[in-house]
């Protein structure tokens, strides 16, 4: 069985981030364009999604063709790495409306390894759009290595999240998408981006990344799960 151990992204995502902000800075100087440097979660903090500090899950993580047009608004001055987004995970209402999307992002340096990210846009009543934070995913911290990163939308992530497991039980578990796998000598752990609603009256779901070790001989259980707070993530610290 894989040891998980919660801690968060590898030190490389550091040297990536620091490159990248060091191009940020060289790029702002000659464009005048904004720089928002990408910080990185120091913990996953356990909360629901309903209620977290005004947050609420999106009705749906497929981004509209409203959600693109806003999402390139706020980014498009925005340099030192390219942001993708590939899922709405939530709102606030405040006076107008942040957003949280999952983001694809790539340092822009040379042979830059692309990472998730969480990305907060301020949309004010006036149709203004503005990028106000930029957070590195958490992610379990293996002792296989570094997680192989995952293309948005590239596995079936519903599929690996049905996947008959021993201790899976007492919730329920909804997909947003897989993160990273990584090929180990017993077979292949995922890190999958889910909703987890306890079995109980009146439950409320938590987002989380949880870690599934598909094993060789068939057996499939959950190894890991970390939670992601959107709500305390929200502000830059």
């Amino acid at each position: 069985m894989n040891t998980i151990t919660k801690k968060i992204l590898a030190a490389g995502l550091s040297v990536a981030l620091v490159a990248g902000a060091f191009a940020a800075c060289k790029a702002k100087e000659e464009t005048g364009a904004s720089i928002i440097n990408t910080t990185q979660a120091t913990d996953g903090i356990l909360g629901g999604m309903e209620n977290l500090n005004g947050w609420t899950r999106a009705e749906s993580t497929e981004l509209s063709s409203e959600d693109r047009a806003l999402f390139s608004k706020a980014m498009d001055k925005i340099v030192g790495a390219a942001h993708a987004p590939s899922a709405l995970l939530g709102t606030q209402l405040v006076s107008g409306t942040n957003y949280c999307f999952l983001c694809r992002s790539t340092a822009v340096t040379p042979d830059a390894k692309p990472y998730y990210t969480l990305v907060y846009i301020y949309a004010d009543l006036n149709g203004n759009a503005t990028a106000k934070n930029i957070v590195a995913l958490p992610m379990p911290k293996t002792t296989a290595g570094d997680w192989d990163f995952v293309e948005p939308g590239s596995l079936y992530a519903p599929g690996i999240i049905d996947m008959p497991t021993s201790n899976m039980v007492g919730a329920t578990y909804e997909a947003v998408d897989v993160l990273g796998m990584k090929e180990t000598n017993d077979g292949t752990l995922y890190a999958v981006l889910c909703y987890i609603t306890p079995v109980t009256p009146d439950a409320v779901p938590t987002l989380n990344i949880v870690v599934i070790d598909a094993m060789n001989n068939g057996e499939n259980v959950l190894v890991d799960d970390l939670s992601v707070d959107i709500g305390a993530l929200a502000t830059p610290g």
